[in-house]
């Protein structure tokens, strides 16, 4: 069987699996990283049984019972190996093997105590995590992300894929490539990291394409939803963790809206590339949505229209520290109660 992955050619048109999670794996494995992967074909997985003891096991809230009991049975925990590491020093590297597995490649790589008192996010999701096991004292481990979103019947991109399969989705909804996906990436992927500084008061250090998904429907044209998955390296931007009663009350540190973080590798996909022109076309639609979210939330704190370029992020980085933001970052949430 051939296993080399399977280019697309970007002068055809797209020949979608009637399965969206499949097609969404589809995607991960032909298109993101291609030089990285050897195979796109499903691949068995070692898998050992170790005591519970011996790690620390964190279950989160509303974890799937059937998620949970696939990997803890009674005061064992079955811990997968990753097929691609043979580091002799990873935890049980050379525990004798109890199961085998079968799993597929993907790009993959908490946020609770707010959502109650917010209004629910728009154009967003989170992939959550749901189990996430450590070996105790060391850095050997695993994290369970739950999936089940991607099985509502859409179809979903993985944004690294836009440089290889975006123009035909793009061409299939009668659209040009640069102007579809800076409508329907660059200005959303701003917008909802704005939105998510605001919820919670992190800035994402590798919001990059491998951990960001764009919903479809069925004729392919998007949602204007976007799916965030590896969120785990949020920083802290605010003083959120001091408060009890609320969201946040102030910055403490820089924003970062790491505009060319969320177009990694874009021009780097070989005669798939984006063009400079392009990206940098689309890195004005980012932070133009940006920094219009924060605006919208924030009105009062707003710059003047005449303000633009590197000193909105000097405005926003110097007014939300002010004592004075502090009732109008209130009023804000008190709105959105």
């Amino acid at each position: 069987m051939d296993e080399t992955p399977r280019p697309y050619d970007p002068d055809q048109p797209l020949e979608l699996d009637p399965d969206p999670v499949a097609q969404w794996l589809d995607w991960e494995e032909q298109a993101n990283l291609v030089g990285f992967r050897t195979s796109t074909q499903p691949v068995e997985i070692d898998v050992v049984s170790v005591p519970r003891e011996q790690l620390e096991v964190h279950i989160l809230p509303a974890a799937p019972e059937a998620i949970i009991s696939r990997f803890i049975q009674g005061d064992r925990v079955l811990f997968p190996r990753h097929p691609l590491n043979t580091d002799p020093t990873v935890a049980w590297f050379d525990a004798p093997v109890s199961e085998r597995w079968t799993a597929r490649f993907t790009s993959s790589r908490t946020l609770a105590r707010i959502d109650p008192l917010l209004e629910p996010l728009a154009e967003v999701a989170l992939v959550t995590e749901v189990l996430v096991v450590l070996a105790a004292g060391g850095e050997s481990g695993f994290m369970v992300r739950d999936l089940r979103l991607f099985q509502d019947g859409h179809y979903y991109l993985p944004a690294l894929s836009i440089p290889f399969v975006g123009r035909q989705i793009a061409r299939a909804c009668g659209e040009s490539f640069d102007a579809f996906w800076g409508c329907h990436f660059a200005e959303i992927v701003g917008r909802v990291k704005a939105r998510l500084f605001v919820r919670y008061g992190l800035w994402f250090e590798t919001p990059n394409p491998q951990n960001i998904l764009v919903q479809l429907g069925a004729s392919l044209r998007p949602t204007g939803m976007l799916v965030f998955r590896d969120v785990g390296d949020g920083e802290c931007a605010t003083d959120v963790e001091l408060v009890r009663d609320g969201p946040w009350t102030r910055l403490v540190s820089d924003l970062r809206p790491e505009t060319q973080g969320s177009f990694w590798a874009f021009g780097e996909a070989g005669d798939r590339s984006v063009d400079t022109a392009t990206l940098e076309r689309w890195y004005g639609l980012h932070d133009d949505a940006y920094f219009g979210e924060l605006a919208e939330w924030f009105p009062e704190l707003a710059p003047a229209l005449s303000v633009s370029g590197y000193a909105r992020l000097e405005h926003w980085n110097a007014t939300l520290r002010t004592a004075d933001a502090a009732s109008a970052i209130a009023l804000a949430f008190a709105r959105r109660r």
